[in-house]
Formats: C-alpha cells, structure tokens, sequence
C-alpha cells in the first residue's frame, strides 16, 4: 500500500515535471529573437514619445480652447486685464496660426502664438525613430521675450498672440500689436542653403509704453530629443555650450546636472543646446549679459527626452526710443565642422561655432583640424563608401607614423640583443644590491649606446594620433546612417548580439568591430611580449603580461557601444601594425645589430653629466641605506 502511494506521488511529481518542460519549452522556443526585441524596444520607444507629443498636443488644445475672447468678456474683467497688460491687451487673444519659411535644407514653422520657431526639421536627416529630424519642437520647448513696460506687469511675449505683418519666400515678420497700432516686431530671415536664420527684434512705436531701460529679457528652454540609436552614447555628447564675449567656448557638464551663472561683466556671445550631431544656436550680434545656463536630467531614463534645457540672458536694447533694433542669427542644423567653420567668415566674426564640435583639446584638436579633417574631406570628394574611407586614412596615418614605429622596434631590438649580457650582470650582482646592480646596467647602456627609453618616446609621439582619432569619428555626422559590411551605421555601434536588459559594463550587445578589435589586440599583445623580451625579471614578466593582456579586454568594454567606425579603424590600424612589425623584424638582422653595440663597447667612453648625476644620485641613496641600517 506504501509502495503504491510512493509511486503515485513520483508519477504525479513526474507529470508536473514533463508539463513544466512543455510549457517553459514552447515559452523558449517561441520567444523573439534578438532582433525582434531590438525592434520592440523601438517600437516601445516610438510610442511612448508618440503618446507623450499627444498629451502635450491635448495640453496645447486645451489651453488654446481657453484663449481670452475679448468680444464676450465683461466689462469689469476687460477693464481688469487692460490695466494689467494696458495697451498689449488686445494680443491676449487670437488663434493660432503657423507661417513657415524653408529652403532645400530646411523648413522653419513659426506659430503666432509668442511668435517663435514652431519647429525646424531638417530635411536631410532622419531620426532613428523615422521621419526627419527636428529641432526646437514647441511642446517640448520655449521662447520668452520679457518687455519691461509701464503696466502693471512685464509683457511676457510668449503669452501673447502676433500677426503676421509681412511675408515673403525668404522672410517672415510677426508683430506683437499694441490696441493703438503700434508694434514689437519679429523680424526672421532665410537665405537659400543655409541653416542659419536672421531674427531682429524692433520698436515700432511701443517706447512711449515702456520703462527707460538699456535691455530685455529673453528665456530659451529646450528639451533635446534621442536622435540616435545609442541613447546613453548619445548623451555623453549632449549638454549647454556657450562662448564669452571675445573669449573660449565652454560647456556645462554631460554627465550630470549642471548650471553656471554669470554677472553683468561677464557677457556671451552665444549659447547652444548641444546634441550628438545637431544644435539649436542663439548668437547675438553684440552680447548677451547676466546669463544664466542650467542642464537637467529626466527622472526616468526611458524619457522621451535626454536632458532638460534652460537660459535666461538679457539683450542690449534701447526700450525708450522708437525704431531701436536688437540683432541675433539662430542657427538650427547638423554639427558638421565645414558648415561650422565657415560661420566665421559668414557673420563676420569670431564666433566659434566649430567648437561645439569634441575635436579633443590642445593637440589632438590640433592633429584633427590640420590634419584628419583635410584628409577625412578629399578622400570623401571622390570616394562614397565611408568604409573605404576610413581604410584609407588609416594606411595614410600608418605611413607617417612608421619612422617612428621603426624606431621603437628598433630600441627594443637594442634591447634584446644586449639580454645576454643584461643576465650576466643580474648573476653576478645579487638581488640584495639593487642599486649596483642598476648601476651596472646603465653602465652597459651607455657603453653600448643604447637608451632604455628608447622605445617609449616614439611610442609616445604617437599618442595625438591615437586620440585625435578617438574623439573624431564620435563627432563625425557624415559617418551618421553610413553602412559599410554588417555595420548598419558607421557612427553607433554594430550589435551581431544582443538581448532584453542591460548588464553591468557590457550593456545589452556585443559589436562585432569591438570584438575584432579585441581579439587581434590580444593576439599582437602576446606577440610583441615575445618579440620585445629584453631581460626583465621574472615576477616582473609576469605582471607586465598580465597587464598587457588585461587591457584590450578593458577597452572592449570601453569601446563596445562606441561609434562602429572607430572600432573599425583601431581593428585595421593593428593589423597594419603587425604587418609592419613582421617586415621590420625581417630587415633588421640582431647577429650584426649585436657587433654594432659590441663595437660600441669597444670604443672609449667619456661618462655623460647624465650618468654621472645617476651615479651621485645612486650613491647617496647606497649610503642613506647604509646609515638606515646602523
């Protein structure tokens, strides 16, 4: 009877064991893949940012339904509003209407309501999401012009309602009116192929209605949308910039929220909202004073937003006299260093727009403007395929680097050869006279004329390209949406592998150029190791070759949701290096490079001011070990 119970009790336990492994099985079998998940996540994305831009297009219909009707309002209730928005009363109500102005590269919807830019959507670029990119768009985003006037309050201009006063295929002037007729106009203009808008604001009569002041306040928020697939690549590149008043460009931190005031004296010529790839620019003909930038974070990092925009400036402007004229230019557009660079000349200033651009600071800014840029253009004059772009550059950057690489593998060949020797003086000094020890190296050395940093210092001259390099093709737009063998788009990463939830370090894919990249890093570290053995102790070896093989695997984590293009060029610029490597080891024969240094010793040495403060450093330090030990 027991052994029955048993048996049911295993047979039941074996039945919700095989239906568990159904059901977990076909749940297996049937999940999505890699890429549909991917798709999902988009998907997911899309909408919520679609759901979002119809909440806040709701809020604005809402708000828009509650628009002040004059003509039913009654008495005691206009009488309240035109004492406190005296003569600008009138403008408190109206519909709104959008003008826009547009070339073949770019469309600008104005909205009389406040009287800014709508929207700008740039018709060259597409988001990841789909659809062209846009900047500035109005839910998400605002523009005031603060009027001291006489009345109760300050005439907030995005509160109120303009008309179009004048309009051609090229400009676009909107009047904020007074019940008298006279005006606060908005002046924009838009040349044919550019990017950049002209926008003046002038008097038209409204001095009699306003405080005697020397400015008015302008406040520009924005919220800077995910335009790349790589959000959190994305944001590392996304913050304020701003340039002083005949002074450098600065920015505020990318990383974490951040503000900066400044006084009265300190004045800027600009300030930007920066993304990856595109910018929203306000540039003063003169200045702006007492300004005020602040960058911040959404709550949830799913947000349809990366960060939150904000700036509060006052213009030059002469509120007491008719006609008085304050002059900007907003530029809305690609991040590109030939559009930018040009805007120099263009507003005939010193304006430094380029500089938004991560170009590296101080030399590596320096290799990139002189040398990569020019490079990166004229291949790109004749050559379509980015891929082969960049292979080009990389062998043109491998061919004047090589003198110096022949170098260090010649140093380290120096050093290889003398390790007969180098053994010799580590057997016949013991480990207990690390000074003497050292002492007789150096003296090998020099006989020998061969120095142990031989090696390092054209390794190190190698450096700005290295850099100049890493922070080119993040910054580089013309490499956005460039496909190029399983890479979709040159300038974010090339996933072969990825899955539904972020881990630590490595996030939620695996980028096949990262991985290449590695893996032949790897390989020469191993390989140089062997080739570069120049008698270093042996718990010393084992820590070098740790850490020489530690580090490629650090930098796949690094590199592995950076730019596909700069994975690329690393991958190519080692492969071309063990290439070179191979042929300079075949051409240099040791046997004769070891008589040359033996030569060497040969000849009569005269002791260097060098060795010779080594040798008196090395002294002091044998007696102060002495006395230590007394």
């Amino acid at each position: 009877m027991n052994q029955t119970k048993m048996d049911n009790k295993r047979n039941n336990l074996l039945f919700f064991v095989v239906v568990f492994a159904i059901i977990f099985g076909f749940q297996w079998y049937n999940q999505p893949s890699a890429e549909q998940l991917a798709e999902l996540r988009t998907r997911d994305s899309i909408a919520r940012v679609q759901a979002e831009e119809k909440i806040k297009a709701a809020e604005i219909e809402q708000a828009k339904s509650k628009a002040l009707d004059l003509s039913s309002m009654d008495s005691a209730k206009l009488a309240a509003l035109q004492d406190e928005y005296g003569v600008f009363y009138p403008s408190l109500s109206g519909a709104e209407n959008v003008v826009s102005l547009e070339n073949d590269l770019i469309k600008v919807d104005f909205t009389t309501k406040g009287g800014f830019v709508k929207c700008a959507t740039l018709k060259e670029y597409n988001s990841y999401r789909g659809g062209n990119v846009k900047l500035n768009v109005d839910s998400f985003s605002k523009f005031d012009v603060v009027l001291p006037t006489t009345t109760k309050n300050d005439i907030h201009t995005a509160q109120m309602n303009f008309q179009v006063k004048a309009k051609s295929d090229t400009s676009i002037t909107l009047a904020l009116l007074t019940a008298g007729g006279e005006s606060l106009d908005f002046i924009y203009s838009l040349p044919s192929d550019e990017y950049m808008l002209g926008f003046k604001v002038v008097s038209s009569g409204i001095d009699k209605y306003m405080k005697s002041d020397n400015s008015i306040g302008i406040e520009w928020n924005q919220d800077v949308y995910q335009n790349e697939k790589g959000r959190d690549f994305e944001n590392r590149y996304c913050t304020i910039y701003y340039k002083e008043y005949e002074g450098s460009v600065s920015y505020l931190s990318e990383t974490s929220a951040d503000s900066k005031k400044f006084d009265q004296d300190e004045p800027l010529k600009w300030v930007a909202f920066k993304d990856q790839f595109f910018s929203s620019f306000l540039i003063a003909d003169d200045k702006f004073n007492s300004v005020c930038v602040e960058s911040s974070l959404p709550k949830d990092k799913d947000s349809y937003y990366l960060k939150r925009f904000s700036s509060n400036m006052s213009l030059p402007f002469a509120t007491d006299k008719s006609g008085s004229e304050a002059s900007m230019h907003m530029y809305f557009g690609p991040n590109k260093y030939s559009i930018l660079y040009d805007y120099d000349d263009k507003l005939d200033a010193d304006v430094d727009m380029n500089r938004v651009l991560t170009l590296g600071w101080g030399i590596f800014r320096w290799v990139n403007q002189g040398l990569v840029i020019p490079m990166f253009n004229f291949f790109g004059s004749f050559l379509s395929n980015y891929g082969l772009i960049i292979l080009l550059m990389t062998i043109v950057i491998k061919m004047l680097i090589f003198p110096m690489t022949y170098k260090s593998y010649l140093s380290s060949a120096k050093m290889r050869v003398l390790k007969p020797q180098i053994d010799e003086i580590n057997k016949r000094i013991p480990e207990d006279k690390p000074m003497e020890r050292q002492q007789e190296m150096m003296k090998l050395y020099s006989s020998a004329g061969v120095s142990p940093m031989g090696g390092c210092l054209p390794m190190l001259l190698q450096m700005p390209f290295l850099f100049a390099m890493f922070s080119f093709f993040p910054a580089s737009i013309e490499l956005r949406g460039q496909s190029f063998l399983w890479a979709e788009d040159l300038s974010s990463y090339d996933s072969i592998l990825s899955w539904d939830y972020s881990l630590p370090a490595i996030g939620n894919h695996i980028s096949l150029f990262c991985l290449l990249m590695t893996v032949t890093n790897v390989i020469y570290s191993y390989w140089n190791m062997k080739l570069t053995d120049n008698g270093m102790q042996q718990g010393q070896q084992g820590v070098m070759k740790i850490m020489m093989l530690a580090m490629p695997v650090v930098f796949f984590f690094v590199f592995n949701d950076y730019a596909s293009g700069l994975s690329y060029y690393y991958f190519i610029s080692l492969l071309i290096t063990i290439i070179q490597t191979y042929v300079i080891r075949k051409t240099i024969n040791e046997a004769e490079l070891l008589e040359k240094l033996k030569e060497n010793q040969r000849k009569p040495q005269s002791k260097s001011s060098w060795m010779s403060r080594l040798e008196e450093m090395q002294r002091i330090a044998e007696e102060q070990k002495k006395n230590a030990q007394k």
